[in-house]
C-alpha cells in the first residue's frame, strides 16, 4: 500500500512541475507584455518585471495544473484497469485518491501564502519598476516620435539633445501649458517625483500668461503618469494579518463621514437655506461615503476570497481524480476537458456571482465559497458512486 502511495504521489509531482513550469511561464510572459504595452515600457524596463510577476502567474496556474496532474495520472491508471486491479485486492479507491488529495491540500497552503504574502510583494514590485521607468520612458519616446501624451501630460518637442529637450510645448491638464527654449526632466526615485525644468519660456494657467526668462520647476507625482493606481491601498495587497485594522480604520472614516454630513445637514435644516457651494460639497461627502462603503466590502471578502481561492486546488484535484477513476477515458486530455468546461461554466460564473454579491452588500463574505462546495459535492457524489461500484 506504501508503494502504491509512493508511486502515485512521484507520478503526480512529476507532471504537475513539468506543467507547472510551462504554464507559469506563458501566464508570466502574459502579465509581463500586458504591463509593457499598457506603460510603454522598453523592453530592458519589461525584463525587470519578470521575478515580481512569478508570483501572481503561480496563483492562476497551480489550480489548473493540478487538475491537469491527476486527470493524467488517474486517467491513465484508469484506462489501465489498475485502479479495478486494485479494488480487487481489496483496497479502497480512496487510498488511491489519497495521494491527490495530500498534495492538493499542501498546495492549497502554498496558494494561500502566495495570494497573501507573495503576491502583494510582486504587485508592489512591478509597481515600482513601471514608476520609476517613467522617466526613461518619456526620454525614449521624445527621442522616436518627439512627442509623449499620457495621462495628465503631453510633450512635443522638435528635437532632444541629450537630455535637453528642444522647443518643448508641455500641457498639464487642470494645470498650466508651457511654451520654452529647451527643458529637462529629472527623476527622483525617492520621493517618486518628476522634476520638468525649463528655461526661457512662457506659461499660461488660468487663461493667465507669464514669460520666465530664466528657470521654470515644476514636480509632478510619478504615479500620475503610469495606468496603474497606488497598490499601497488596494485591498488585494493588504496581508490578512492587517485587513482587520484596515476595515476598523475604514469604518471610522465612514461614521466621521456620517457625523459631518448629518451635522450640516441639521444646520441648513435650521438655516433653512442650502446654498449651491454646499450642495457640492454634499455631493462630494456622499460619494466619499459610497467608495469607503464599498471599500469596507472589498476588505471584508479580501480574506476569505484568498482562501476559497487556495482551497480550489483542493476541489479541482478531488473532482478531477474521481473523474478520472469513473468515467475511465483512454485520452486524459478528454478527462480534463470533460473536467474543464464545466468548471469553467459553473466554478467561475459562481465565484463571480458571490464576489459581486459581497460588494453589493447583498450577500455574506462567506458566499464565496460556494463556487468550490459546488465542485466538491460534485465530485463526492463521484467517490460515492466509485465505492458502490
Amino acid at each position: 500500500m506504501n508503494a502504491i502511495t509512493r508511486t502515485i504521489t512521484i507520478d503526480l509531482l512529476r507532471v504537475f512541475l513539468v506543467t507547472l513550469t510551462g504554464l507559469t511561464s506563458v501566464i508570466m510572459m502574459v502579465f509581463v507584455v500586458q504591463d509593457m504595452l499598457r506603460e510603454s515600457l522598453t523592453p530592458i524596463t519589461a525584463l525587470q518585471l519578470i521575478p515580481y510577476a512569478i508570483p501572481g502567474a503561480l496563483i492562476f496556474a497551480i489550480p489548473g495544473t493540478m487538475l491537469f496532474a491527476v486527470c493524467t495520472v488517474y486517467g491513465r491508471m484508469a484506462a489501465d484497469n489498475e485502479v479495478i486491479a486494485i479494488k480487487s485486492l481489496g483496497i479502497s479507491p480512496w487510498l488511491v485518491m489519497r495521494p491527490a488529495i495530500i498534495v492538493a491540500m499542501a498546495l492549497s497552503f502554498v496558494t494561500v501564502y502566495l495570494s497573501d504574502v507573495a503576491v502583494p510583494w510582486g504587485r508592489t514590485g512591478m509597481y515600482q519598476v513601471v514608476l520609476h521607468s517613467v522617466h526613461h520612458t518619456i526620454y525614449g519616446a521624445l527621442r522616436s516620435k518627439r512627442a509623449y501624451n499620457k495621462g495628465p501630460i503631453s510633450i512635443r518637442v522638435d528635437d532632444v539633445a541629450d537630455q535637453s529637450l528642444i522647443h518643448p510645448v508641455i500641457e498639464m491638464q487642470g494645470r498650466m501649458s508651457l511654451i520654452a527654449s529647451t527643458a529637462q526632466l529629472d527623476c527622483d526615485t525617492l520621493n517618486n517625483q518628476l522634476i520638468l525644468i525649463a528655461y526661457n519660456g512662457e506659461i499660461t494657467a488660468n487663461n493667465v500668461s507669464m514669460g520666465f526668462p530664466k528657470e521654470f520647476r515644476e514636480v509632478i507625482k510619478l504615479d500620475e503618469l503610469i495606468k496603474k493606481g497606488d497598490v499601497s491601498t488596494s485591498p488585494s495587497n493588504i496581508p490578512m494579518n492587517e485587513l482587520p485594522s484596515a476595515i476598523s480604520e475604514q469604518q471610522q472614516k465612514n461614521q466621521t463621514l456620517r457625523n459631518e454630513m448629518s451635522g450640516e445637514a441639521s444646520k441648513a435644516l435650521i438655516s433653512g437655506q442650502s446654498d449651491p457651494q454646499m450642495t457640492s460639497l454634499w455631493q462630494k461627502q456622499m460619494a466619499d461615503l459610497q467608495y469607503g462603503e464599498t471599500r469596507v466590502k472589498k476588505l471584508e471578502l479580501e480574506g476569505v476570497r484568498r482562501w476559497a481561492g487556495g482551497f480550489s486546488c483542493l476541489c479541482f484535484a478531488f473532482v478531477g481524480a474521481a473523474v478520472a477513476i469513473r468515467f475511465r477515458f483512454t485520452d486524459f486530455w478528454s478527462i480534463f476537458i470533460f473536467c474543464f468546461i464545466p468548471i469553467l461554466v459553473v466554478y467561475y460564473p459562481i465565484l463571480a456571482f458571490a464576489s459581486d454579491g459581497v460588494k453589493n452588500g447583498t450577500l455574506p463574505a462567506i458566499s464565496v465559497w460556494a463556487s468550490n462546495l459546488v465542485v466538491l459535492v460534485f465530485g463526492l457524489a463521484l467517490l460515492r458512486s466509485i465505492l458502490k461500484n
